[in-house]
């Protein structure tokens, strides 16, 4: 089983009775293979891979102590919760949140076509707009 493949499992049975989680694991063998000591990555490709450590990398700049496994993993699964399970996706909210200088990820909703992001934020057209009406540029 793949790390993509027990990612994926371990998300079905989130919020499922402990007993009920340990029978499948147990049924699936995944108790051996689960690993203890590494973080598992929603996607595997060098793309995401070399994002996601440009994302440490920043977040140590930020002044941010690095992740701790558990902490990493907790990012990484709100970051796939976010995307959909979607890897372009993914890449674009690393990219969004390192863009507007924001220590995590947050969810972007969809306007009329535009990203937009969940607090009302005046985007940078809304901004130009501004600055050509008060000082008649356009």
């Amino acid at each position: 089983m793949t790390k993509k493949q027990l990612n994926k499992v371990m998300e079905m049975v989130e919020g499922l009775p402990p007993e009920i989680v340990r029978e499948i694991c147990e049924a699936y063998d995944l108790v051996r293979e689960a690993p203890t000591n590494s973080v598992i990555y929603p996607f595997d490709s060098p793309a995401f891979l070399e994002l996601w450590g440009i994302w440490k990398k920043y977040r140590s700049q930020k002044g941010k102590k690095p992740y701790k496994q558990i902490g990493e993993q907790a990012a990484l699964k709100k970051l796939s919760r976010l995307s959909e399970g979607k890897e372009e996706k993914a890449i674009f909210l690393i990219e969004h949140a390192m863009e507007n200088n924001w220590e995590g990820f947050w969810a972007v909703k969809e306007n009329n076509g535009k990203n937009k992001q969940t607090s009302e934020a005046v985007s940078d057209e809304q901004v130009a707009n501004i600055f050509a009406n008060k000082f008649g540029q356009g």
